[in-house]
């Protein structure tokens, strides 16, 4: 059963995951912990970085939101929601 400390603890981890582009896996039990590295190898195996250098100049410590779709439907993308553009 959840307590209140749990449920806000796995909030804080969904939004650091969701905001980083990452994902959140629950180990409390060893088979989900299989699972989870399963499906962690195969992301790993059919995932591609991308690069971006920023046209703006340098830095102003603001954060920049970042926003990427595909053209083709049904693909999924996982990725930052933005950065702090930090001064030189």
């Amino acid at each position: 059963m959840w307590n209140a400390r749990n449920k806000y603890g796995r909030g804080v981890m969904e939004r650091i995951a969701r905001e980083t582009g990452g994902l959140e896996f629950d180990a409390a039990e060893e088979r989900n912990l299989k699972a989870a590295f399963a499906q962690i190898g195969e992301i790993l195996r059919s995932s591609y970085d991308l690069a971006y250098a920023s046209t703006a100049g340098s830095g102003d410590d603001t954060f920049r939101k970042i926003q990427i779709r595909t053209r083709q439907p049904g693909l999924a993308v996982r990725h930052k929601t933005g950065y702090f553009a930090r001064k030189d």
